[in-house]
């Protein structure tokens, strides 16, 4: 949404008008990119999908290109950053640098972020923007030469925890002998007694979610459940109920 607002300011506006100026934001993940460039694009009011001669929002990721000339706008991944710059270092028709979700650190991001910090002191001209919900903005602003830190208040909301155990209960959801989501199913499955003996460590229920309940909360069909369900194993029948419950 931060970028999407960028649009009203002055200096998005002189970027955008500049010739071939555009707006680059990273994304840690090639699923973020393309869905925030159809949802900025959107908002936008643009006629086209992101990459058409009609929208100023584009996309571009591995092994997946969506850009035009009308292109301001273009969410990719850190990697194709970095290709971009080895191949323009000076990157002159880009005003803006957004990295987004930039706690997520990883080899590919704390590589960026050097070589934008040199690429900041050659051109001035040029605006880097680092946003994160989590990250320590000290210590990114101090890395930057103390650059300054804008904070956006956001919502929250309650949330109330419910567990395994809990889900059983207001389900009702009894697993049926021989069934192939319990510890017998999981522990015949082994070809070995190495897996076998893997196995059982593996699928036994832990204190703390059978033994160490209290038992005046929960009958004593979700207990019997519990010490009988291989928890390591994803179980579509108990989501399907679940999903009974909520509606």
């Amino acid at each position: 949404m931060l970028v999407t607002k960028l649009k009203e300011t002055s200096s998005f506006s002189a970027g955008a008008n500049a010739v071939n100026g555009m707006v680059v934001c990273t994304q840690p993940r090639r699923i973020s990119a393309i869905t925030l460039a159809r949802r900025v694009n959107e908002e936008l009011g643009c006629p086209d999908e992101p990459g058409g001669q009609h929208s100023l929002v584009g996309y571009q990721v591995r092994l997946d290109r969506a850009v035009s000339s009308s292109t301001r706008l273009l969410y990719c991944t850190a990697g194709v950053l970095l290709r971009k710059l080895q191949v323009e270092p000076e990157q002159h028709t880009v005003t803006h640098i957004v990295l987004d979700e930039v706690h997520e650190r990883s080899v590919q991001s704390d590589f960026l972020l050097l070589l934008l910090r040199l690429l900041r002191r050659r051109r001035p001209d040029l605006h880097l923007l680092l946003m994160s919900a989590t990250a320590d903005c000290t210590k990114f602003s101090s890395y930057l030469g103390h650059c300054p830190v804008v904070s956006v208040p956001g919502r929250t909301h309650p949330v109330q925890s419910f567990y395994l155990e809990d889900v059983v209960e207001a389900c009702g959801y009894t697993l049926n002998s021989g069934s192939s989501y319990g510890v017998e199913a999981a522990i015949e499955e082994a070809d070995s007694l190495e897996k076998i003996e893997a196995t059982q460590s593996e699928c036994q229920v832990v204190p703390e979610t059978s033994e160490g309940l209290d038992k005046s909360q929960y009958s004593a069909r979700t207990l019997n459940t519990l010490n009988s369900m291989n928890q390591e194993k994803v179980n579509p029948q108990l989501i399907v109920k679940l999903l009974q419950h909520i509606e």
